[in-house]
């Protein structure tokens, strides 16, 4: 990866030189895990995420892959970073690319399809924060458990589906959530939304 944001986000791999002119940066050994910032959805999140006060904030990002948008929130300030995925390759690429950022965040694997994995994670915790960069229908699977994650005045972040979804993940989240739609991204036919 070596994906620019403006001057604002720098996401290199380690054999990308560094770029002081800057302000953020994320380096990324990818492997065979997603997000390495090149994909539309994970580009538009971190744009979105531009936006966003993260400073003390509680974070959880669901479908983590190599962290890159964990390691971002605590680059922004967040205080309590929980990444979750469930496939092992990815949780330890993301330990890998936490030691290459000098992280501090929490990561474990959890499979959301399986009953009562998410509960053995979270553990009471609520957040500020969260970021679902999943599929369509593991977003539908995922939001009933969500609602119970979420502090007053919560923020929502969804990505990893196409434009013509995002009526249905917009009723959804309205739905299951009682969020409302602040603001929208789209790239390539992908798009993100952020729900208060």
């Amino acid at each position: 990866p070596d994906t620019k944001i403006g001057d604002q986000i720098h996401v290199r791999a380690t054999f990308h030189d560094k770029d002081p002119t800057i302000k953020t940066e994320i380096v990324i050994e990818p492997k065979m895990s997603f997000g390495t910032g090149n994909h539309a959805t994970t580009y538009q999140v971190m744009e979105a995420m531009l936006d966003i006060d993260f400073n003390q904030k509680s974070v959880f990002d669901i479908g983590s892959g190599t962290g890159i948008l964990a390691i971002l929130a605590e680059k922004f300030g967040a205080k309590e970073i929980l990444a979750i995925d469930h496939d092992e390759w990815c949780v330890t690429n993301m330990h890998e690319n936490k030691s290459l950022n000098y992280s501090s965040i929490e990561i474990e694997a959890c499979n959301l399809l399986i009953e009562g994995d998410l509960d053995k994670v979270i553990k009471d915790k609520k957040f500020d924060i969260i970021l679902a960069n999943l599929n369509r229908n593991l977003l539908d699977a995922t939001f009933p458990q969500i609602k119970s994650l979420l502090n007053k005045n919560s923020i929502l972040i969804t990505s990893g589906y196409y434009v013509a979804d995002a009526d249905h993940i917009e009723q959804q989240v309205n739905n299951a959530l009682g969020l409302s739609k602040v603001n929208q991204l789209v790239k390539k036919n992908w798009t993100v939304n952020v729900f208060k």
